[in-house]
């Protein structure tokens, strides 16, 4: 599943950290990723929030 509802996401806000070098995203609080898996890490912090349903957010991945 992509996204859950607004309605069913958590009251509280998730806040997360993500680290830059160089213009390009290399970590999620404090830990290092491939680009693959930094892209679904934070599209799985956007679905538990409810993101994508009535907000977009749009990552460019270019290597």
């Amino acid at each position: 599943m992509r996204t859950i509802s607004p309605e069913a996401a958590s009251d509280q806000a998730t806040r997360i950290t993500i680290g830059f070098k160089e213009g390009d995203v290399i970590s999620i609080n404090g830990k290092s990723f491939s680009p693959v898996k930094l892209l679904s890490k934070l599209n799985g912090y956007g679905r538990d929030n409810g993101i994508g349903r009535l907000d977009l957010v749009e990552i460019v991945l270019s290597a």
